[in-house]
């Protein structure tokens, strides 16, 4: 793996633990949003 492969991927992974626990706890989602997920 190159180091700019390692990089976006290092990227990817960051926004979706930044985004993840975001997203779950909106209001717009609501039980049913984190629900279905579990």
């Amino acid at each position: 793996m190159s180091r700019r492969q390692f990089l976006g991927t290092s990227m990817t992974a960051a926004a979706a633990a930044v985004a993840f626990p975001y997203v779950m706890t909106r209001p717009a989602f609501g039980a049913e949003g984190t629900e279905g997920i579990r």
